[in-house]
């Protein structure tokens, strides 16, 4: 009885004299993207504000007896952490992305299929049925973002990539005829003019045609990326929740009304 005492005692002055220890402990970081994630990831003043991911991340990671805490920062840095961090992780990723998995695993539960597409304003694109329909445009795409599809057309000169900084300077090479086009998923593009739209920012958009491109960038799905650092009992409360979110049609339901926010 005494030794039992003595072990509850030891342990709560542990946690009294550490207890940034001990809640690292329990921690699982959700490592965001700052601003070029959105619907995904909604972040205002590197603040995580909600966003499509991010729900599905805090609902599965409630049912663990983890306590999440959101990371925002920038592609490089959110690359970093994956590799540094110390304590779990949990973000999205892409299968054909080609993560380190060294590390991480998937939640084997698809969270949603992309496409991608190309906002035009240029009579130069009008439709993309093979890659040669490619050949001489000027694309912009974003900045540290990996397109490997269209890469061995840049490399071979045949199409020029143009890095921007973020969405609303794609849009506007696009509509001054300073680049063909702009790509990047079709909901990724389709929400941000729909609240470029909604704010006024951008109200000589009219041009804006949005021309598919999964006849050269397949329709692929998103899940949920996590750290080998959290343990499987964790790990399969995390799955079985995202499960039942797809399969009550939760998951389609967060997106539409993300889709449909001003």
């Amino acid at each position: 009885m005494l030794h039992k005492a003595w072990s509850a005692l030891t342990a709560l002055v542990l946690i009294t004299l550490c207890p940034h220890t001990f809640a690292h402990h329990h921690e699982i970081n959700y490592l965001i993207v700052d601003k070029l994630s959105a619907p995904f990831q909604l972040v205002n003043n590197m603040t995580s504000k909600g966003g499509i991911v991010t729900r599905i991340v805090e609902k599965a990671v409630a049912r663990t007896d983890k306590q999440l805490k959101h990371i925002v920062s920038s592609p490089s840095r959110n690359k970093r952490l994956k590799k540094n961090l110390k304590t779990p992780w949990i973000t999205y990723s892409a299968k054909v992305w080609q993560p380190d998995l060294s590390n991480a695993r998937f939640v084997d539960v698809p969270l949603f299929d992309v496409r991608h597409s190309a906002v035009s304003c240029s009579p130069r694109l009008t439709k993309v049925s093979e890659a040669q329909d490619l050949i001489g445009r000027k694309l912009a795409i974003l900045k540290k973002f990996d397109y490997p599809e269209l890469e061995p057309l840049a490399t071979e000169g045949a199409l020029n990539l143009v890095p921007v900084n973020n969405y609303e300077q794609g849009f506007m090479l696009t509509k001054h005829g300073r680049v063909d086009g702009f790509v990047e998923m079709t909901m990724r593009l389709q929400y941000h003019m729909g609240q470029m739209q909604a704010s006024s920012q951008d109200p000589s958009s009219e041009c804006y045609r949005t021309i598919d491109l999964s006849p050269i960038i397949k329709p692929f799905p998103i899940y949920l990326l996590v750290s080998k650092k959290l343990d499987d009992d964790n790990f399969k409360r995390l799955s079985a929740t995202v499960r039942k979110m797809k399969q009550s049609g939760e998951i389609a339901q967060l997106i539409e009304s993300h889709m449909n926010q001003k």
